[in-house]
């Protein structure tokens, strides 16, 4: 592999004159410091912080890989790429995007099948801090599947303790169903992937099933969901027993639209489709992961609030799912909550606080799904304290109270966006999060 670096000192010019690398592979080593801050790279690039434009070959079609190494990770550089057909940065999509690791200095992009041609890639930075970055890019052979095509060869999803997660690509894929969802809700249609899995027997109660389906590395593929009780023949429009479908949700800067599901099903077979999106910022062809997982309805063990409920001690972080639950308290009966949509699965934790001050409450949710906060001073509607809402589709949720030392405070984390009824097919988010009290 060619290795080409560029020095702090090297003045890239602006797109329309990038810097020459050539055909894949090769490894580049860069810096945005001396480049000129003249685009958005992807949208989420902040402005004051410069970039730099290198030109490549793709050879011929496959796969392209590019690892970005964070060489100024300590320093707070949180570099962008994104990959581009041309120069219109302000008016045309990119090809694909990359937002940096949140924690790690290492992220990877893949386009799972790029053609032959010249390519522009660009690196950005978020927040107007710069910092030194390399780039290695890859070209290999485009992996395709057609398992799971149409509903005659369903991918069946193998579980370990309820749950599985499995990737794959849309690439090849067909568009051979269209659905409608049972209350007339037209549900995306575009390639699929298709799932099956069978539940087993939940001795008469109901499984809380979710699956998730996000975008593996490259931001601008937007995923959707479909379940579905049976698999219809190819080119029919299904407009009964549709249980549901969902497109991806956008999320904060950096990280990948996700699509989420929720439901309550019987034992049995059911299918998922996974659809790829080609939306205006979408492409419907990309790599995915797909995470399903089920529990019994009202299997929570944190279901109800009271002495029962795990304690929290300060500035630890607790794992905690809403998967299984039930709903006992409505977020609508907090004042800063009236008139939201209530009856929404919640689960329950209880914090004595060691001293008097100020304590501040915090939820992390899984990607994909979002989740109220609420904090209250006992196991009551007239005690809540304050309802949180969620910071952005996929933030995590946070508030900071006075607390009173040998106080016992009750936290209720509950489904974020329930259907109001009597609409069940919509039924919000549960799902995994972490949850901790700072103080």
């Amino acid at each position: 592999m060619r290795a080409i670096r560029h020095d702090a000192g090297t003045m890239d010019g602006f797109c329309a004159n990038p810097l020459p690398v050539g055909a894949v592979p090769a490894l580049v080593f860069g810096d945005t410091r001396t480049g000129f801050d003249t685009q958005q790279t992807c949208g989420i690039g902040t402005a004051g912080s410069g970039e730099r434009n290198y030109l490549i070959t793709v050879p011929s079609r496959g796969e392209l890989t590019i690892d970005v190494t964070n060489l100024s990770f300590d320093a707070g550089f949180k570099p962008v790429v994104g990959v581009y057909s041309n120069c219109q940065f302000n008016t045309g999509y990119p090809r694909a995007c990359l937002g940096a690791h949140p924690s790690l200095p290492g992220s990877r992009l893949v386009m799972p099948a790029i053609d032959a041609g010249t390519y522009i890639v660009a690196v950005d930075g978020f927040d107007a801090i710069p910092g030194d970055f390399s780039l290695s890019m890859c070209l290999r052979p485009t992996a395709t599947s057609t398992a799971g095509d149409t509903c005659a060869n369903p991918i069946a999803l193998s579980f370990t303790n309820q749950h599985t997660v499995v990737e794959g690509n849309t690439l090849g894929m067909n568009d051979d169903v269209g659905f409608i969802r049972d209350d007339g809700v037209v549900c995306t249609n575009d390639i699929d992937r298709v799932f099956m899995m069978d539940l087993p027997d939940a001795g008469g109660a109901l499984w809380d099933v979710q699956a998730r389906a996000w975008p593996l590395t490259d931001e601008y593929f937007d995923p959707s969901l479909v379940l579905i009780d049976s698999c219809p023949d190819a080119g029919t429009v299904v407009d009964s027993g549709v249980i549901d479908c969902g497109t991806g949700i956008g999320t904060l800067a950096g990280h990948p639209f996700t699509a989420t599901l929720n439901h309550h099903l019987g034992a049995g077979r059911h299918f998922v489709f996974l659809q790829g999106v080609a939306a205006a910022q979408g492409r419907p062809e990309g790599g995915f992961a797909l995470d399903v997982k089920y529990a019994r309805v009202g299997s929570a063990s944190n279901d109800l609030c009271g002495t029962s409920a795990p304690a929290l001690l300060p500035n630890a972080t607790y794992a905690g799912t809403l998967l299984g639950a039930t709903n006992q308290l409505d977020q609508a009966v907090c004042a800063d909550m009236s008139g939201q949509n209530g009856a929404g699965a919640d689960v329950f934790y209880r914090y004595v606080a060691p001293a008097t001050g100020m304590a501040t409450f915090e939820l992390q949710p899984e990607v994909g799904t979002a989740f109220y906060l609420g904090v209250f001073t006992a196991c009551s509607a007239s005690s809540c304290l304050t309802m949180q809402n969620p910071n952005g589709a996929q933030g995590e949720t946070r508030t900071t109270l006075p607390v009173v030392q040998g106080t016992t405070y009750y936290l209720m984390v509950e489904e974020y966006d329930v259907a109001p009824a009597p609409a069940p097919l919509t039924t919000g988010n549960r799902g995994a999060f972490g949850v901790r009290v700072i103080q």
